[in-house]
């Protein structure tokens, strides 16, 4: 889930940076005088709709287990879905939406629940809505406290990127994914696979909707020193690669309805059925 959750913010960050939205977040005088002059980017993102269609994608071994093996394909033979982005701005006891989150233009898509807490600000009895914000600095908050705890309280400060995350759901609707195999060419468009299940699939994956509403978190990344104590700091010095936190996360997840489809049974009088989860909601911090 981790991995599922790092990923979805790091694809999101990158490509929401084309698009802008007024969806920003109230800030007092005193506030503004402390950020004029300051340098760095607030984007949001709102009444974003996208399908999606992939027929075919595959990882190909080519000379399978032997020498006498041809090798062979596994991958996904079809996979369909619609995605929606849209600012979260305000919170409104009000709303029609169990949630009382809104956004303008077209509403939220996802499905809310009540019960859960959707507050990010003031000891979670708050809501505020947020951009998305990227700046660059020579002290991330959280890196740079684990670099100095690990340096034995010698102060450390770690150099990198800061991504604050905006609030604003993502929902994957009617989403569709059936995996199979295939010969060793499979983007010549002929199946040509020497195996009496050619043309048999491991059946297909349906998501009736899932919805990402993020609340709430930062992302923070750096070069490969940011949590080596004294010691281990002069072997990392010069090297590349990342190192990446996230902190004060925040995020409401519901899946309508996730399915795992076996469209023909056992045999031939078998219609076949699914089985699966349905109205999995959950916050995740």
């Amino acid at each position: 889930m981790k991995k599922i959750i790092t990923g979805t913010i790091l694809i999101f960050s990158i490509f929401i940076i084309a698009a802008t939205s007024n969806a920003m977040q109230q800030i007092s005088d005193s506030d503004m005088d402390d950020i004029t002059g300051q340098a760095g980017v607030s984007i949001m993102v709102d009444d974003f709709k996208e399908y999606e269609n992939i027929q075919g994608l595959w990882y190909t071994d080519t000379d399978g287990l032997t020498s006498t093996d041809s090798g062979a394909s596994f991958g996904i033979t079809e996979l369909s879905k619609m995605v929606h982005i849209n600012a979260i701005t305000s919170y409104d006891t009000t709303s029609s939406n169990p949630s009382n989150l809104e956004s303008p233009g077209r509403d939220l898509q996802g499905q809310y629940f009540s019960g859960y807490n959707y507050f990010n600000h003031n000891d979670q009895t708050e809501f505020i809505s947020k951009p998305i914000t990227i700046d660059a600095t020579s002290a991330l908050p959280a890196l740079s406290s684990m670099a100095t705890y690990n340096r034995d309280g010698t102060q450390t400060d770690i150099a990198g990127v800061h991504v604050g995350l905006g609030t604003l759901e993502i929902v994957l609707d009617k989403m569709s994914m059936t995996l199979g195999v295939n010969d060793d060419t499979p983007l010549d468009g002929n199946n040509d696979l020497d195996a009496a299940n050619a043309e048999d699939t491991y059946g297909t994956l349906n998501l009736d909707k899932w919805t990402f509403a993020f609340l709430d978190g930062t992302l923070e990344i750096a070069p490969p020193t940011g949590d080596a104590s004294t010691e281990e700091m002069a072997s990392f010095s010069g090297q590349s690669g990342i190192r990446m936190t996230i902190n004060d996360f925040k995020m409401y997840m519901d899946m309508k309805g996730l399915w795992y489809t076996d469209p023909d049974g056992l045999n031939d009088s078998d219609n076949g059925a699914s089985i699966g989860l349905r109205n999995r909601g959950q916050t995740l911090y």
